[in-house]
């Protein structure tokens, strides 16, 4: 996929081609119900909380089992990626279990082959730190969306990531093996049964994605309100909660009113906690956004 700048596009592209992300043993998959037994926490979630009967898009879909399980509840899900070695997992996957709405699609953030307006959710985890022009791809994303239409991106926080940008450098710099005995090792023993959790595809998939991969950047939570409110959306929560104090009743993110801008001293705050709080994570973390009522370029339909 270009990404903004061809030779970071193109070095992204490639790395895709030889290493899908996420891998899994397709052999495990044997029935629909195996998808949503294997899902992690976060795609249940939102296979939870989401609608029914939505148009959704997954923009940076890897190799689909995302899309796959979301579109088992009556929604029908447009999955993008410009890997076809990832599209090609994601096909078989859909041929194997007979999905019939959900399609996938190979298609650049920048160039999307998908009509402005469109949709009600829009999902794109994991890809805007991979480009050359995160902003202007989370622009490209807002346009996508109907008016009152929700986005979901998920990034790499600047202040989160500390921890895992000192064991990359473990990695690159010492030339540690990417065998699995050496990751459960030395990689993942903050991560108790993490990697009894994933099989040695998606293990393979991981390391590279997550150590050797050729182009990644964060963000932080000031920058990121910046791009929300440049692209016309309002900020609602995030994964993890953006509060200081836990609490009450915590509402999903898509079901709350307009939050304050992340960032500020709240912001700081917040990802000061980050920095030993998702250190299991990676850094990685999710924000949620909404085009206003109103706003948009028609509904598409």
């Amino acid at each position: 996929m270009v990404y903004g700048h061809e030779a970071v596009g193109q070095e992204v592209r490639s790395f895709y081609e030889c290493h899908p992300f996420p891998a899994f043993d397709e052999q495990r998959f044997a029935t629909r119900d195996d998808l949503a037994t294997a899902a992690r926490w976060f795609p249940r979630r939102l296979d939870r909380d989401l609608p029914t009967g939505i148009r959704l898009a997954d923009v940076g879909c890897g190799t689909g089992r995302l899309a796959a399980l979301l579109s088992l509840r009556d929604r029908s899900v447009t999955a993008v990626d410009f890997s076809s070695a990832s599209l090609e997992h994601a096909r078989r996957l859909k041929r194997a279990l007979a999905l019939d709405r959900v399609s996938y699609v190979r298609g650049d953030l920048f160039r999307l082959p998908l009509k402005h307006g469109r949709f009600d959710v829009v999902l794109c985890l994991g890809v805007l730190h991979h480009t050359a022009d995160p902003r202007g791809g989370l622009e490209a994303l807002a346009r996508l969306l109907r008016p009152g239409g929700l986005l979901l991106v998920g990034l790499y926080n600047r202040y989160g990531r500390l921890a895992h940008r000192l064991r990359q450098w473990r990695v690159r710099g010492k030339g540690l093996p990417g065998d699995r005995a050496v990751l459960e090792r030395r990689l993942l023993g903050q991560l108790p049964g993490q990697a009894q959790r994933m099989d040695d595809a998606g293990l393979d998939s991981w390391y590279h994605d997550q150590y050797l991969h050729p182009h990644e950047r964060t963000v932080s939570l000031a920058e990121l309100g910046r791009w929300i409110s440049g692209a016309g959306l309002e900020p609602l929560g995030g994964f993890p909660e953006q509060r200081l104090l836990a609490g009450g009743q915590r509402p999903e993110p898509w079901q709350r009113e307009p939050a304050p801008p992340p960032g500020g001293l709240r912001g700081l705050a917040v990802q000061a906690k980050w920095v030993l709080t998702l250190r299991g994570a990676g850094g990685y973390f999710v924000q949620a956004a909404r085009l206003p009522q109103g706003n948009g370029t028609g509904d598409g339909r």
